[in-house]
């Protein structure tokens, strides 16, 4: 399932993002692109089942929407 991520899912996107990436974004880069930047949208792909166990994402991408551009920043599965 995709859908708009919300603050409760950022410690599960900061897991990824660290285990995805060899310079990965801070927690901090993350929530403020998650909460702080007007432009900045992200989404999140949610399992079905957690596998493993208490993890329900499985993977997100953040992009930018900046007058008639979408930018795409990140993305991670």
């Amino acid at each position: 399932m995709i859908e708009p991520a919300t603050a409760a899912d950022l410690d599960e996107i900061v897991y990824i993002e660290e285990a995805c990436f060899s310079a990965p974004w801070t927690r901090k880069m993350l929530e403020a692109e998650l909460i702080g930047n007007q432009f900045s949208s992200f989404l999140v792909a949610k399992r079905t089942e957690e596998q493993p166990p208490g993890m329900r994402l499985a993977g997100y991408v953040c992009f930018w929407v900046v007058f008639e551009e979408l930018r795409v920043m990140n993305v991670a599965v």
